[in-house]
């Protein structure tokens, strides 16, 4: 599905441009697997060379200080890093849009510039700060290396006093036992 931003662009119809070119090639002689192949892998990187020069256009007719800017450079990455793209998205769906923000200026720094100041990375790390604290339980107690010894002594104080340590009830002793 395309996005909205390539809405009514033309010459961006992946099949129909990748159907021209395995007839073309088949018209040339070559293998039907291989013109299959050339024309897919062709296809794609003229329908992704034509979205990315619109987008390069769209760039410099959006204000830097809007979310429409944020969609073409989410759609420059999707196109660009697919992989950067989702761990974006997924930044984004656990409530970390600093971090989200973060890869975007790796990418685009004079948006970032524009959005957080010269020294955009450190804003940007203070809010990733706020948004860890933001999640963290007050409630929940830290262990520590002591929690963990005092633990340990339980056990052999247990193991000491109560004989050796409990086994699961069952198994060969208890067949025998019969």
């Amino acid at each position: 599905m395309a996005s909205s931003i390539f809405r009514g662009l033309s010459g961006i119809m992946r099949g129909k441009i990748e159907k021209e070119l395995i007839k073309k090639y088949r018209n040339e002689g070559m293998d039907l697997i291989d013109a299959i192949t050339k024309g897919n892998q062709e296809a794609n990187q003229i329908v992704t060379s034509r979205k990315l020069n619109f987008l390069n256009t769209k760039f410099s007719d959006t204000n830097i200080l809007t979310d429409d800017y944020v969609k073409l450079i989410d759609e420059e990455i999707k196109l660009n890093d697919p992989e950067l793209f989702q761990t974006i998205r997924q930044f984004e769906k656990n409530n970390r849009p600093a971090l989200a923000n973060k890869m975007r200026a790796l990418r685009h720094p004079d948006w970032a510039e524009a959005n957080f100041g010269e020294d955009y990375m450190t804003v940007l790390e203070r809010g990733q700060t706020r948004e860890l604290l933001n999640k963290i339980d007050p409630n929940i107690k830290e262990r520590t290396i002591l929690d963990d010894i005092d633990d340990m002594n339980k056990a052999n104080i247990d193991e000491l006093f109560g004989g050796r340590k409990r086994n699961a009830d069952g198994g060969l002793a208890k067949i025998l036992e019969v």
